[in-house]
């Protein structure tokens, strides 16, 4: 594998962004020196949406079907079935997931402790997925009520559910994830065959769109440093940076005949 990067923002130096690489595995890229480690693999099953536990030392991975909680170095593997989505709260003590039954829920690290459902999304088409914010006080997720993907966000308590803060039709809005104080959201928009990256603050207002390319591009993800990392596809899946504002924009990882995607990371 290679990297190759451009003028672009590259993420905050001394720290690792987590991707995948192909369906089975996950790795990790340091930001100074551009190295690659593998952290974890499986043998079935298509690993999704990392997130890296607020303290750092565990990953919680996504395969559509069931959660896995491993440490950092990719050891002491813990599977919790029946839950497709995942992401930490502020302090790392709970998971919030999206059950396979479409219902919001937390529970504790190593599956147990599963909550009453704070929303239920089973209606119309279910669930897709969900980001935390820094602090622990708003869940975005996903729903699709009516046969178009929404975002909208609730409390952790399964309070104060918002109003639809993307279009109810005509378009998929999906993948939200905060930056680092809570003020805004980058996320993925289909309008037809393509999928661009947008921003938007966290009420729904001020939406913008940060790219706008003949590619498809997908799974963004707001950094400490408010640089924006995401997915796009050209010929391959590729691991790209950009700035807030969509400017910069540059591919940070690739390797020919590999797709890499799903970056996480400080």
């Amino acid at each position: 594998m290679f990297g190759c990067g451009g003028s672009g923002a590259s993420g905050p130096v001394g720290t690792e962004l987590l991707f995948t690489r192909g369906t089975q595995e996950l790795v990790a890229r340091n930001d100074l020196s551009g190295a690659i480690r593998q952290v974890y693999q499986v043998t079935v099953g298509t690993l999704r949406y990392p997130r890296r536990s607020p303290d750092g030392t565990e990953i919680l991975l996504g395969t559509g079907t069931s959660l896995i909680v491993i440490n950092s170095d990719g050891l002491g593997a813990i599977t919790i079935p029946n839950h497709k989505a995942g992401d930490w709260n502020a302090d790392g003590t709970k998971i919030f997931a999206i059950s396979s039954t479409n219902q919001l829920v937390s529970m504790n690290p190593d599956g147990t402790g599963i909550s009453a459902s704070l929303f239920d999304g089973s209606g119309g088409g279910g669930m897709v997925d969900l980001d935390v914010n820094g602090a622990g006080t708003k869940i975005a997720f996903t729903s699709i009520p009516n046969g178009w993907i929404q975002i909208k966000t609730i409390d952790p308590d399964g309070s104060n559910v918002s109003a639809a803060l993307t279009a109810l039709s005509g378009e998929a809005n999906l993948e939200p994830r905060w930056n680092a104080d809570g003020t805004k959201l980058v996320y993925t928009r289909q309008v037809g065959g393509l999928r661009d990256l947008w921003s938007m603050n966290a009420d729904g207002t001020g939406k913008v769109q940060l790219t706008n390319t003949t590619e498809d591009e997908f799974a963004p993800l707001f950094r400490s440093d408010n640089s924006i990392a995401y997915t796009r596809i050209s010929g391959n899946r590729q691991v790209w940076t950009m700035n807030e504002d969509g400017t910069g924009q540059a591919v940070l990882e690739a390797s020919p005949g590999e797709d890499l995607a799903f970056p996480d990371g400080p």
